[in-house]
């Protein structure tokens, strides 16, 4: 997914009553502008299918019920869609303009968060996924780059989901659109979702890796390939966020591992419940994470732009961990 930072626009493109005024981002089925609404004059994030998508049934299709279902959806870490529809052959949808940073660019400039941040944004997502669930909608691709993070009037992190363009109903009338094919981000990934099932709980995996990722700064299996990827998520036990990140201690340790569970009968029962328990666990820790030195962030930032998922972070990353045992707590602080 390319970044604001990463992608300029030479001049401002017209889009009937739309002014394109810079690409903000380009996934497999669209891309995102931010654009000026000519008749509301407000600035306004604009996705629209990609033009060689333009023909393509199943991707219009998706692209289409993308907007429907996320504008069911009333939850506050849901992106609001203004409008959607279709001009000169090219689907569109209108949101709200969020001025922020996707968690995996946050991830990747800064390394792990301390744990109350972490699961500060979690939490809000597993907000977003539960008004999800309820109206029987499954997200199916929960990832850092999918939750853009901004700064609420409290000051503190505010974070929505987005992209809902790979969701589906659940239920007995349910169809995919994506038969015969993988639909996510692997990294992330169920174990069911490999074979082509999903539900609800399958986002609560997906969440229970994000939440890994924070806490350590790497994906839960970085593997070479994408075979041995799969091949992990199928059959390996989850790491502990313990090893990753011994200066928070191994009090998340459990929380994490029952969210990848792979049986989805065995994970916890929604995504709220998950994130209740890793704040009763976790959520007073204020220990922070080691620093890293300039060198390591522009190394990071490297092997991140060359890689397909994030690179690893040791159990010897740079720095002590918290001056308690590593089974206890960091010294309790009220979460500002």
């Amino acid at each position: 997914m390319q970044t604001r930072e990463d992608v300029r626009t030479q001049a401002p493109e017209e889009f009937g009553r739309y002014l394109l005024e810079r690409l903000i981002g380009r996934g497999g089925a669209g891309e995102v502008w931010e654009a000026l609404d000519r008749v509301t004059m407000r600035k306004v994030a604009l996705k629209r299918l990609s033009a060689e998508r333009a023909d393509d049934q199943e991707y219009r299709a998706r692209f289409q019920r993308e907007a429907k279902l996320a504008a069911r959806l009333s939850d506050p870490h849901v992106i609001p869609i203004h409008q959607w529809g279709e001009l000169d052959g090219r689907l569109y949808i209108d949101m709200r303009l969020v001025d922020g940073m996707d968690l995996e660019q946050m991830l990747n400039r800064q390394g792990p968060l301390s744990a109350n941040r972490a699961l500060g944004i979690v939490t809000q997502v597993a907000s977003a996924l539960t008004a999800a669930h309820d109206a029987g909608l499954v997200h199916r691709d929960v990832k850092p780059s999918n939750i853009l993070v901004t700064t609420g009037p409290d000051g503190q992190d505010f974070a929505y989901l987005a992209d809902f363009g790979i969701t589906r109903t659940t239920g007995t009338d349910s169809t995919g659109l994506t038969t015969g094919m993988i639909v996510g981000s692997a990294d992330y990934m169920p174990p069911e979702q490999f074979r082509s099932e999903a539900d609800w709980r399958s986002d609560i995996y997906s969440l229970g890796c994000v939440l890994f990722r924070c806490l350590t700064g790497s994906v839960p299996f970085p593997k070479p390939d994408l075979p041995a990827l799969i091949m992990a998520h199928l059959n390996e036990a989850p790491p502990k966020v313990s090893d990753r990140a011994p200066w928070i201690g191994k009090q998340l340790d459990a929380i994490v591992a029952r969210a990848m569970e792979k049986k989805p009968e065995d994970r916890w029962r929604t995504a709220v419940e998950f994130a209740n328990a890793a704040n009763v666990m976790g959520g007073r820790l204020t220990c922070p994470p080691p620093k890293r030195s300039l060198g390591q962030t522009m190394r990071a930032r490297f092997r991140e732009s060359r890689s397909r998922s994030a690179a690893p972070v040791p159990s010897s990353w740079p720095g002590p961990p918290c001056p308690t045992a590593v089974d206890a707590p960091c010294s309790p602080a009220s979460r500002s």
